[in-house]
C-alpha cells in the first residue's frame, strides 16, 4: 500500500515534528557513540595483543611462549590454551 506524502503533510503538528526530529537525532547520536566506542575498543585490543606478543606471551591466557615450538606455518601454539600466534623469529642471545 502506497501512502502519498502530500496526504501526510498536514498529519504532523509542529510539536509532533519537533518531537520526531528530536528522537531521530538522539538515535543518530546513539548509533554514532556506539560506533566510536566499538572502534576504540578494537584499537585498544590490537594494542594489547601487540604488547603481549612482543613480550612473547600468549595474548589469550598470558602464558610465556619463550620456549614454545615455532610451527612450519610460522605460528607458535600456546601449550596452555591452544591459541596460535605469529611471534616472529626467536631473539638470539648474544654473549
Amino acid at each position: 500500500m502506497f501512502i502519498d506524502p502530500l496526504v501526510l503533510k498536514g498529519f504532523f503538528t509542529p510539536g509532533l515534528r519537533v518531537l520526531a526530529s528530536g528522537i531521530v537525532s538522539m538515535l543518530m547520536i546513539s548509533v554514532s557513540v556506539v560506533g566510536i566506542i566499538a572502534l576504540s575498543r578494537k584499537i585498544a585490543a590490537r594494542e594489547i595483543i601487540a604488547t603481549y606478543v612482543s613480550q612473547r606471551l600468549c595474548a589469550s591466557c598470558g602464558y610465556g611462549l619463550h620456549d614454545a615450538v615455532i610451527e612450519p606455518d610460522a605460528c607458535t601454539i600456546c601449550p596452555e590454551c591452544g591459541a596460535a600466534w605469529r611471534l616472529g623469529e626467536r631473539p638470539t642471545s648474544e654473549g
